[in-house]
């Protein structure tokens, strides 16, 4: 549950939330609470199956949900998988707009169409990674030097108290490196 479904719930009768992705049934707060309604994460689960899920929380005939989040893990992992430019992103973007035709309709079907706010979110964009603008790790940092925290695409390098760990400034010029 995330703060905003725990706000929800607490704020007054009538109230229910649902929440459809990665820890969704991972209890919030220091009352260990979660939604009303919940589905674990399940990645082989149809898009449409998750879906009717929602819409039944929705339409519970007396305690119907009035805040829901879903996920939908693509485009993204495709994206992350072959890079944002590839053909297989590009057929993902069509089956994602598939799907939100899907809940359109079902939405429509189901009376609820005027009735909700549907807002579409990314949690970040992608940008192709090409050779001129990658940076080989092994070529700047003296491994016996440091910590890394974090995977790709981020990674936090912390030298050792009194070290530094580049070995190289000139493989780093024109990039973005964060000192903590």
């Amino acid at each position: 549950m995330c703060i905003f479904q725990l706000l929800n719930e607490m704020s007054g009768e009538g109230r229910f939330s649902g929440a459809q992705w990665p820890s969704s049934n991972q209890p919030y707060g220091p009352d260990e609470k979660l939604p009303k309604y919940w589905l674990g994460y399940n990645g082989s689960l149809p898009y449409e199956d998750r879906m009717e899920y929602v819409i039944s929380w929705m339409t519970h005939e007396t305690e119907p949900a009035n805040l829901v989040f879903m996920y939908f893990e693509q485009p993204d992992s495709e994206g992350h998988a072959s890079g944002p430019n590839s053909m297989f992103v590009e057929q993902e973007v069509r089956n994602m707009d598939n799907i939100t035709n899907y809940l359109l309709g079902r939405l429509e079907q189901v009376g609820l169409a005027g009735e909700v706010n549907l807002i579409i979110l990314s949690d970040h964009g992608m940008a192709e990674v090409t050779n001129e603008n990658f940076i080989n790790i092994t070529q700047v940092v003296n491994f016996d030097e440091f910590t890394v925290y974090g995977s790709s695409p981020v990674l936090h390098i912390l030298p050792a108290e009194g070290k530094t760990c580049f070995r190289k400034k000139s493989c780093i010029e024109n990039r973005i490196v964060s000192k903590f």
